[in-house]
């Protein structure tokens, strides 16, 4: 719970670069725990903002972690893309823009399960 503590953790997780071991973090309730410090850090330690997003920049998130329920870290972050620290602000658009393009392509790659000729259909109507 120390500053010190979340300090040393998101540099170890910076310093990572096995997506096993990101992966198996993430799964194991690290992306939860950074979207918790970031609603936490905006108000009270604004200093942990920019290890904080850059942590998140290293994880592997997947769509299907997005798309849960019970993660509001895409509205938590894309809310930083304002911020008044230009680091924090670049740092979120760039995460926004990364986890974008992952949603856009997943939404190519449905369309192109979908044959043409439906996709015409669809779009004339």
């Amino acid at each position: 719970r120390s500053l010190r503590g979340r300090f040393l953790l998101l540099s170890v997780v910076q310093r990572t670069t096995d997506q096993h071991v990101l992966k198996q973090i993430m799964s194991g309730g690290g992306l939860a725990l950074l979207e918790a410090w970031l609603v936490e850090c905006k108000k009270s330690h604004p200093k942990l903002l920019p290890p904080i997003l850059k942590a998140l920049l290293s994880f592997p998130v997947t769509l299907r972690v997005l798309q849960a329920d019970n993660c509001n870290i895409g509205k938590v972050v894309s809310g930083l893309k304002k911020h008044a620290t230009a680091e924090v602000a670049d740092t979120a658009q760039r995460i926004v823009n990364k986890w974008k393009a992952l949603v856009d392509s997943r939404m190519d790659a449905k369309l192109d399960d979908i044959p043409l000729a439906k996709r015409k259909r669809e779009d004339s109507e």
